[in-house]
């Protein structure tokens, strides 16, 4: 051992030194780093919304499409649905109007094409709840323009609502422009919005304080006996295990250890230079023996019927092959073999359907009447 105190002791002193100059040359702060938007919020454009009402008891159930009976049935009281995400039909209104006056509160994002709306019935809604809608599109393309104004909620420009006859508690916000994106429309007990793509509400947006205001004001505001909220919006979104690692692991030591892993596997494999010595090969018991011993186990642990079980589905077949009939019934079948092989059909039952513990005497009999059929067959 004396002979590697030196070496031992001047690698104990480098690392020592390379320690005090480490510590002394370099310095820990903080930095601030950028971290790309998970997965999920760049799919989900109001997770923050979602996990912001969450967090006040309001809880959030999230489904990719619904009807008029799905909000009917839904245990929440204040619904928010995307018309692209929703079967709005000539009828739904109607069928909305008795949950809307028991406390109902319904937020309708108006995000689908003009032609749509008019095909679905929403027209005809806007009439009788005196209000109109002017959609901003043009003939090939939406336009996609927002207008926003720190001193005003930030709102799609696609739409913009007009009034007719409306009663005075009717609600409605517009834009830096004087243009109304949103009316909100109350149902005694209840109400009913129309806006546009609701912009105001996507986490990028949520830092404005009027655009918080206005979200909170429709949706956890309302809900006030906190039965939660209902989303019907097409971006629900799962994750695997590989998603959430890819959004918050480090791969490097991953690859790293699979590398190394690699290397110490073909290195294990790779063979040592040399002639290569075999094992001496044994000869193998023979097939009778083989047979006996197999049969002597099925005979101990009372299984020498399985056997025939094997012969039996193995005659079935044959049968169907050789004369083309499919007999289910056992009994039939068990006469139609022993007419065709002139045998005694309780032999021939006995023998292929075996009933209680076999003994030798038993059990060679009816491998011979088995072997009998398959000659005759």
């Amino acid at each position: 051992m004396r002979e590697y105190a030196i070496p031992f002791f001047l690698v104990i002193t480098a690392l020592a030194i390379v320690a005090i100059l480490i510590y002394n040359s370099f310095e820990i702060y903080e930095t601030t780093a950028y971290q790309n938007p998970s997965r999920q919020a760049q799919a989900n454009e109001f997770l923050a919304m979602e996990q912001w009402l969450n967090k006040t008891g309001h809880t959030v159930r999230v489904i990719s499409y619904a009807d008029s009976s799905t909000i009917i049935s839904a245990r929440e009281k204040t619904v928010l649905i995307m018309l692209s995400s929703f079967n709005w039909q000539s009828d739904t209104y109607f069928q909305l109007e008795h949950w809307l006056e028991n406390g109902g509160n319904l937020i309708v994002c108006l995000d689908i094409p003009e032609r749509h709306a008019r095909e679905s019935g929403l027209f005809a809604v806007f009439s009788r709840l005196g209000i109109g809608a002017n959609f901003n599109e043009s003939e090939t393309r939406r336009i996609h323009f927002y207008s926003n104004d720190d001193d005003f909620p930030t709102f799609s420009d696609f739409i913009d609502f007009t009034i007719t006859h409306t009663g005075r508690e009717t609600e409605v916000i517009a834009d830096a422009y004087g243009k109304i994106r949103l009316i909100r429309i109350p149902k005694k007990n209840g109400s009913i919005t129309f806006t546009g793509s609701p912009v105001f509400m996507e986490s990028n947006n949520l830092k404005n304080e009027k655009n918080a205001l206005l979200t909170w004001h429709l949706t956890g505001a309302q809900d006030i006996e906190k039965k939660g909220l209902l989303f019907v919006n097409k971006t629900e979104t799962t994750h695997s295990f590989f998603g959430k690692l890819a959004e918050r692991g480090n791969f490097s030591p991953l690859f790293i250890s699979l590398f190394a892993l690699i290397i110490i596997g073909f290195w294990m494999v790779i063979p040592v230079f040399g002639i290569l010595t075999g094992d001496e090969e044994r000869p193998g018991k023979s097939m009778r023996e083989r047979f006996l011993a197999e049969a002597r186990f099925l005979k101990k642990y009372k299984g020498l019927g399985s056997y025939l079980e094997t012969y039996y589905l193995s005659l079935k077949q044959r049968f169907r092959r050789q004369y083309g009939e499919i007999i289910d019934d056992e009994s039939a079948f068990f006469s139609r073999l022993a007419d065709i092989c002139d045998l005694n059909i309780k032999d021939v039952a006995e023998a292929l359907r075996p009933s209680g513990r076999l003994t030798n005497r038993e059990f060679i009999k009816h491998i011979y009447t088995i072997e009998t059929i398959m000659e005759r067959l």
